[in-house]
This record gives C-alpha cells, sequence and structure tokens, in this order.
C-alpha cells in the first residue's frame, strides 16, 4: 500500500519538475537539463517520504543509489 502511494508521489514529483523546468525554459530562457529534473524530483520525493512516512529508515544516499531496493522496506 505505502509502495503505491510512493509511486504515485514519484509520479506528480517527475511531472511537476517537467513542468516547473518547462516554464523555466520558456519564460526565463533557461537551458534544458534533464539531470537537474531528475535529481529535483529524487530530493522531492525522499523530503516528502521522510515526512510522510514513518517507517522511512533509509538515508538519501541509499534512496539515490536504489530508489527500488529502498522501497521494498517500507
Amino acid at each position: 500500500m505505502r509502495q503505491n502511494i510512493v509511486w504515485q508521489g514519484m509520479w506528480l514529483t517527475i511531472i511537476g519538475e517537467i513542468w516547473k523546468h518547462r516554464n523555466g525554459v520558456i519564460f526565463k530562457q533557461s537551458k534544458i537539463d534533464l539531470i537537474e529534473i531528475f535529481s529535483l524530483a529524487q530530493v522531492t520525493v525522499y523530503v516528502w517520504m521522510k515526512h510522510k512516512i514513518s517507517s522511512v529508515k533509509f538515508l538519501y544516499n541509499d534512496w539515490c543509489l536504489s530508489s527500488y531496493t529502498c522501497l521494498k522496506y517500507l
């Protein structure tokens, strides 16, 4: 159940980051940076999980290296 909520949150976060990045490209003439989009989404999902799900005990580094493995521990 918690894994499904996290997957949904990841999906929404990635779409949100793409949208924000797109607005920056259109309105602020920013450059397209896929690594930045992914990194911001990764940080946002991790922070959200840490605050909403009490069973999150893994570190951010672990999340970055193997998100799928971390989700198994929820």
